[in-house]
């Protein structure tokens, strides 16, 4: 499986390592497990120049808006499986995606959610159709019970939205 992950660059990969459970039949991974996931994630930011801990919608909007064309190639060279655009709400990263990366005939409208999780889908030239969807950002404070909740939904995601191995 390849995803694209909407993070911040400064994110410890250790909380997203509670995530890549899913990904290992929801066993603990090893240091080389780790390695091996997290190579097949691939992770970008809507704002390409630095900034504080704390994100601005209105500036990532900017920014995204302004380098559209390049963030849509970007995303189209990783060949995706799934997109998961972390920050939930309106006007965050997947609204970005949906109303500023990719045009109407690009993609689908917002689907009935999976959960409580709101997604669409966007056609890509070697992919065909690759669903996109807003979750909770990796690096989000919780106890153990809630990161295994994250954990149980990524698995309905998984089975409902087609993110198998190819």
């Amino acid at each position: 499986m390849n995803m694209v992950v909407d993070i911040a660059i400064h994110v410890v990969y250790n909380k997203i390592n509670k995530n890549l459970r899913i990904l290992n039949n929801g066993l603990w991974v090893t240091k080389k497990d780790k390695t091996y996931w997290l190579r097949k994630i691939a992770t970008i930011n809507l704002k390409k120049i630095g900034g504080g801990s704390a994100a601005q919608d209105k500036i990532i909007h900017d920014y995204a808006k302004k380098d559209r064309v390049f963030i849509k190639q970007q995303i189209e060279l990783y060949k995706p499986d799934i997109i998961i655009y972390c920050g939930r709400g309106k006007g965050k990263n997947a609204d970005i995606l949906h109303d500023v990366i990719f045009s109407a005939e690009d993609m689908s409208e917002w689907k009935k959610p999976v959960l409580q999780y709101n997604y669409f889908y966007i056609k890509m030239k070697e992919k065909g159709e690759v669903p996109v969807v807003s979750f909770y950002h990796p690096q989000m404070i919780g106890s153990h019970s809630l990161f295994a909740k994250r954990y149980e939904e990524m698995k309905v995601l998984e089975n409902n939205l087609c993110c198998k191995e190819q």
